[in-house]
């Protein structure tokens, strides 16, 4: 019996030597940290919607209690943790589960940066809007929403908040204002704005695409369209003469001349593209650029082709 209680006491001389424990008396053990997985840029994990857990390679250990697989993503420049929410998609009989959302929250004075960096990749927002003052959202509620082509990305915040929400989704249908830019404007929408009415023969250039936009700050109109194979891009700037006028044609620019009250400066810029500009006697702007002219007279030639093929 002695003997038994030696060795009891020693084990609990042992037991209370040991390394002291983390956790205080009375209180729960803290929970284990989630592991965030490595996504690299913010566009990759873009690319998830859609997908399976599984076929993106993303283990079980990186999702976390609510069914979200945790990610670090690199968001121009500095980084940033999120969640991909993942969800039953009941249009598939087999019921798989698909990541259908991303959404992270950043701090606020992180948000110029990140406006920045979409509009350089994906252009100025196609919307934005204002909710109402409420004060369980912080204030009033500021949304941008910008296309990226497959989905749309959603910066919010609210006005007293200390953080702003980046949100991405692939809706079943393109928005409304997308929808609009991407159809553009006709031809004959261009003439009646701009008194400029084009009459290409058939199959004399291709794939044909205008647009209102701007140009130095300036309402514009974007003509984009396939001649001989070469991208060729047009911006008319009605009233736009002091814009020509403001240029400093050195030698590397040649003047074009004879061309019916239109005044022309053409140029090959060191970057291969043919550049030509024009103001015309009703006080018009335009720039004409085609990619890779062979030559100054290719360029001429082009001109020419343009200015036989559309009408003021």
């Amino acid at each position: 019996m002695q003997k038994w209680i030696t060795l009891l006491l020693l084990t609990s001389m042992i037991a209370c030597t040991a390394a002291p424990s983390l956790v205080k008396p009375g209180s729960a053990a803290p929970a284990a940290q989630p592991l965030y997985y490595p996504s690299g840029d913010i566009a990759n994990t873009f690319a998830w919607v859609g997908q399976t857990r599984e076929s993106l390679g993303i283990g079980e250990e990186y999702v976390d209690s609510f069914g979200y697989v945790r990610f670090v993503c690199d968001l121009f420049g500095h980084d940033v943790t999120g969640s991909a929410y993942l969800q039953t998609d009941f249009s598939d009989e087999s019921r798989p589960v698909r990541v259908m959302r991303i959404w992270l929250t950043d701090d606020i004075a992180n948000m110029p940066i990140t406006e920045d960096g979409l509009q350089s990749r994906y252009g100025a927002p196609y919307a934005t809007d204002m909710e109402p003052y409420v004060e369980s959202k912080g204030g009033a509620t500021y949304h941008y929403r910008y296309w990226t082509g497959e989905g749309v990305i959603a910066l919010s915040n609210g006005a007293k908040n200390s953080y702003y929400v980046l949100e991405y989704s692939v809706p079943g249908e393109m928005p409304e204002e997308i929808a609009k830019r991407l159809a553009g404007l006709t031809a004959e929408e261009l003439g009646h704005k701009t008194g400029v009415y084009f009459r290409f023969a058939d199959g004399a250039i291709e794939n044909l695409h205008i647009d209102e936009t701007t140009y130095e700050g300036l309402p514009a109109f974007s003509v984009t369209f396939l001649y001989q194979g070469n991208a060729c891009r047009v911006s008319i700037v009605p009233d736009g003469k002091d814009l020509f006028d403001a240029i400093p044609f050195d030698d590397a620019w040649t003047e074009h001349t004879g061309l019916n009250g239109v005044t022309s400066q053409c140029r090959i810029r060191p970057d291969g593209v043919g550049e030509i500009v024009q103001k015309n006697v009703f006080g018009d702007f335009w720039q004409i650029e085609t990619d890779n002219p062979a030559s100054i007279d290719d360029l001429f030639a082009f001109e020419l082709f343009l200015l036989n093929n559309w009408l003021y």
